[in-house]
């Protein structure tokens, strides 16, 4: 098997990884306005003053000592200022593909599973001293790289960042319930996460699962206060929404991606969900 590529904002692409420090006075301007869609994960840590991230149109306020956690398929669009640099004075992006890490016994941070949304930390004290001193070795390690031929600076990448994802496991997160989700609305989470695009009924996950559709929708509406069919359509419309805004596919050819041969039948169900049409939802996103 080959490096895994990773797309990065500059620096080498195949080593799985790329670190990178981003503030107002900090290396060149990343111009991020429009939204950008990661191929890879992305955590972010916030060192001085305050800016937001937007990720799939939910904005994250970001001030010293925040952790946000993006995943790959997520479109994000970090704020910036004038000249194109982001709106805090400093901070540390880390872009890592899910294999870097290395394995361990225990759950990491939900980086395997892409069916949830963004993460975000507020540490202060002892948590930020120390998630703060494995940035600032990432980041070090990072640069010496490419004058290390031994391989050791990759190999205390991946034991770092292993390191950062363990104790952001002990820190209580900000996504309401992330920790006491039951196992079945997980098993449910990841089934749709894979096959949202060609099955869209409640009969059909419940199958898959072991499930009866009335189950299912029990423990859908005690993880998350919502039916199945109501997370499936919204898992599909949150799909859409990341084509529309990221790619320039028509909206016909978005609906047959989504499972909707006819183009009406995807405008309908998106107008029934969104309360707009999918050409005004990316006329609404263009640049004035």
């Amino acid at each position: 098997m080959g490096p895994v590529m990773v797309e990065t904002r500059g620096g080498r692409d195949d080593l799985g990884i790329a670190v990178v420090r981003l503030g107002r006075d900090l290396g060149e301007p990343v111009a991020q306005v429009l939204p950008e869609r990661l191929a890879t994960h992305e955590l972010i840590l916030v060192l001085e003053g305050a800016g937001s991230v937007e990720v799939d149109r939910t904005e994250h306020a970001c001030g010293p000592g925040t952790v946000l956690l993006v995943r790959p398929g997520q479109v994000q669009r970090v704020a910036t200022v004038s000249d194109g640099r982001p709106e805090w004075r400093e901070a540390i992006a880390v872009r890592f593909a899910g294999s870097f890490p290395r394995s361990v016994s225990i759950s990491l941070p939900d980086v395997a599973d892409e069916a949830f949304g963004a993460r975000r930390w507020n540490l202060t004290g002892r948590e930020l001293e120390t998630v703060g001193a494995g940035f600032a070795c990432l980041a070090e390690e990072y640069a010496r790289v490419g004058d290390d031929a031994s391989g050791t600076s990759v190999e205390l990448l991946r034991l770092t960042l292993t390191s950062v994802l363990l104790r952001l496991t002990r820190v209580r997160s900000e996504e309401t319930g992330a920790g006491s989700l039951s196992p079945g609305y997980h098993a449910f989470r990841r089934e749709l996460e894979r096959s949202y695009a060609t099955v869209h009924t409640t009969k059909a996950y419940a199958d898959r699962l072991g499930f009866s559709p009335r189950a299912l929708n029990e423990v859908c509406r005690a993880a998350a206060g919502h039916t199945a069919k109501e997370l499936i359509d919204a898992r599909i419309v949150l799909e859409a929404q990341r084509l529309l805004a990221d790619t320039d596919l028509p909206v016909a050819a978005i609906g047959r991606r989504l499972g909707y041969d006819e183009a009406t039948n995807f405008g309908k169900f998106f107008l029934r969900c969104t309360g707009t049409t999918p050409g005004e939802f990316r006329r609404r996103l263009a640049p004035r």
